[in-house]
């Protein structure tokens, strides 16, 4: 299927409306659950008073369950009002004394003070740093961060008579399966689930605590039930991305090189928690791009797993996004010190290894920035790439391969001047005209004339009716095909 152009199955369904999401689910005779929670992750009920909550229209029941009290009512709205009316006492726990700042300082302590597990190691790192006199150190740290998806934790759940109907979004159907079963003392051949679209999971919805808790409320009930989270209860009972400090360091070389160069990560493994794997072990979830493909003589790679004290999930991308930014931005800052341009020191990184060559080669029609704040344009057909002043000319964008020529030059539209030009193609001068044209003020602009507007707005016309005409047509991929370009909403429903 790589490389085919494919139709999608769910477009036409996200088009017209008709694609179920969680949120979406109706059974019939089904209430609707709203929870109130401990405000702290971890803390247990102590008390509560719902006898407001109780007399208000519409409410069914309050029920308790592990994570907090549940409101049943006829509607969602009405069972969050009557929520809101609860008297609870919490035990928040040890997890009151908390917050980003101290967990951060724990994390950052334990690249001093933990156990650190070899990821990779080649000839003696430290030993070169330490006899170099061009040694460069950083630190990178990646906040907490919650998932955010477009559609709040939801699911509907029937119990009945020892069966259980589960309906809605998860990334992990049968666990799911598995842990209903326990929690509401099933068989798992007595727990069916049918998946909708989810609304944005990135990892959250491997998590199961909102399916399970619509079981349990289901249960106490008797009836079907669809809970649905609030967007506050969303972002403050998530299972957040995991805080991670990087400490690298490396030694350069006469030419600018990276001699040696050492990476420690400290951070929390989510896999302990979600797949038992035991602290003592390696986490492979939590090394992914720890190594980068950089050629460099001797180097070492190690991480120190550090239990922060919050509860931790993955998150979109898991620890790739923590490594390779710590990784690239460290490569970025090398090349900063070395003078170079951190594209070009990057494909002296991986000179040799033609995969990763092609990586970085396969945007070269595009321009870049370079570490002097210029445009550089990636080596095209014709040789090496060129640096360019922005805006126009050699530091504008290439497209499809096409060098642009300075203005003037022929074929470029023959004048000079860019305000005359973009009369000339029916467009009028803007700021943006004379910023392009450096130091000339704006009160130095050449007058134009009423005549010249009318001109002007004649090739806007005719421009705009020729622009219509090419946007009618498009390329299809590399096969040099013409197709139709279709009115949005049909082509929608027939992408490919």
């Amino acid at each position: 299927i790589v490389g085919k152009r494919t139709r999608r199955l769910d477009t036409p369904a996200k088009v017209n409306g008709s694609a179920r999401f969680g949120i979406d689910v109706k059974l019939p005779g089904m209430l609707y659950a709203a929870l109130q929670q401990c405000p702290v992750i971890g803390g247990t009920l102590k008390s509560v008073d719902a006898a407001k909550a109780r007399a208000m229209p519409g409410v069914v029941d309050v029920v308790q369950i592990p994570d907090g009290v549940a409101v049943v009512a006829d509607s969602w709205w009405r069972a969050h009002q009557a929520r809101q009316a609860l008297v609870i006492d919490w035990d928040e726990g040890r997890g009151a004394a908390l917050d980003d700042k101290s967990m951060l300082a724990g994390t950052r302590a334990a690249l001093q003070t933990g156990k650190p597990m070899l990821i990779k190691s080649e000839g003696d790192p430290d030993a070169v740093i330490a006899a170099s006199q061009r040694v460069v150190r950083r630190e990178y740290v990646s906040q907490l961060l919650s998932h955010s998806p477009l559609e709040p934790m939801n699911f509907t759940a029937h119990y009945d008579n020892g069966r259980v109907r589960l309906i809605g979004p998860t990334q992990w159907q049968d666990a799911a399966q598995g842990a209903v079963a326990q929690a509401v003392g099933a068989r798992p051949q007595d727990v069916t689930l049918e998946t909708t679209f989810l609304g944005g999971g990135f990892g959250r919805r491997i998590d199961l605590d909102f399916v399970i808790q619509a079981a349990l409320i289901s249960k106490a009930v008797g009836k079907p039930v669809k809970l649905l989270w609030s967007r506050e209860d969303d972002m403050t009972h998530d299972f957040y991305r995991p805080q991670a400090v990087h400490s690298l360091s490396a030694a350069l070389g006469p030419d600018g090189m990276p001699a040696a160069m050492t990476l420690r990560m400290a951070s929390q493994s989510v896999s302990h928690r979600v797949l038992g794997i035991p602290l003592e072990a390696q986490d492979p979830l939590m090394i992914e791009a720890a190594v980068a493909p950089y050629r460099i003589p001797a180097t070492r790679h190690d991480v120190v797993k550090h239990d922060a004290g919050l509860r931790v999930g993955y998150w979109r991308s898991v620890s790739h996004l923590l490594n390779a930014f710590a990784n690239e931005s460290f490569i970025d800052e090398l090349a900063r010190e070395a003078g170079r341009d951190p594209y070009e020191y990057r494909l002296a990184l991986v000179a040799g290894q033609p995969r990763f060559v092609n990586v970085l080669t396969a945007g070269r029609p595009c321009a870049r920035h370079r570490a002097d704040g210029r445009l550089w344009h990636a080596p095209g057909a014709g040789g090496r790439g060129q640096p360019g002043q922005g805006g126009g000319g050699e530091g504008a964008p290439r497209h499809r391969g096409r060098r642009p020529r300075p203005h003037g030059q022929p074929g470029h539209g023959g004048s000079a001047d860019p305000v005359q030009r973009r009369l000339r193609h029916g467009r009028r001068a803007d700021a943006g005209d004379h910023r392009r044209q450096g130091p000339r003020a704006a009160d130095q602009l050449p007058s134009v004339s009423a005549g010249a507007h009318a001109r002007g707005a004649g090739h806007r016309h005719r421009a705009g009716r020729q622009h219509r005409g090419a946007r009618r047509h498009r390329r299809a991929g590399d096969t040099g095909k013409r197709v139709r370009e279709l009115p949005l909403s049909a082509q929608a429903l027939r992408m490919a």
